[in-house]
């Protein structure tokens, strides 16, 4: 019933999730380091593809619990199958002729399909207002350039580094600037907690 909150709730934790997809994706290599070892360093190109793909799926949570609260479940059962087979099919056509690298990236792409399919029956049943999807999009795009700028940043960490400060300078700003916001946003989230 209460759109601005729902709102305001949904854009939150579509933010919280493209942060932490672009920290992983920027620290990729070190993670890949502490979790595998030089050995499995080769593996850090897939690392983008994969979180994209995760945050794709993080975010169409969202329109799965609106569908689900409007009792379309089989909706979002038949749209998850048809992209499933979707995605297996072209893993078998592609992996063959492009190696593995192109399995992150056709996960990605069927998350990102069924983000945008969600969306649709989202809008079809009537409940779209509930979304910000422009801002949606707009984190997609920043999500999705992250992903894609850092395979070109992995083999300079002087230079990866240096993003990785002016990206924490930025939103450092951006707190800053918005902090009356950020406030009310924490306040809220603890009234909750406390009952």
């Amino acid at each position: 019933k209460n759109i601005k909150k729902v709102r305001r709730g949904s854009t939150l934790y579509v933010l919280m999730v493209a942060i932490i997809a672009v920290g992983v994706i920027l620290f990729a290599p070190e993670v890949i380091g502490i979790l595998g070892g030089r050995k499995y360093m080769s593996s850090v190109y897939l690392i983008p593809g994969f979180v994209l793909g995760i945050f794709f799926q993080a975010a169409a949570t969202l329109f799965t619990i609106i569908l689900t609260y409007n009792k379309s479940v089989s909706k979002i059962s038949i749209a998850a199958g048809l992209v499933a087979v979707g995605s297996i099919v072209a893993k078998v056509l592609c992996v063959s002729k492009m190696g593995i690298v192109i399995l992150s990236i056709v996960n990605a792409i069927a998350f990102a399909v069924l983000f945008f399919v969600y969306y649709y029956l989202v809008r079809q049943v009537g409940f779209s207002q509930y979304i910000d999807m422009k801002f949606c999009m707009m984190i997609s795009c920043i999500v999705l350039l992250g992903a894609v700028g850092s395979t070109l940043l992995y083999g300079n960490t002087l230079l990866r580094y240096g993003v990785i400060g002016v990206l924490c300078i930025a939103m450092g700003i951006v707190m800053i600037l918005n902090k009356d916001k950020i406030k009310e946003i924490v306040k809220t989230f603890s009234k909750k907690k406390a009952k």
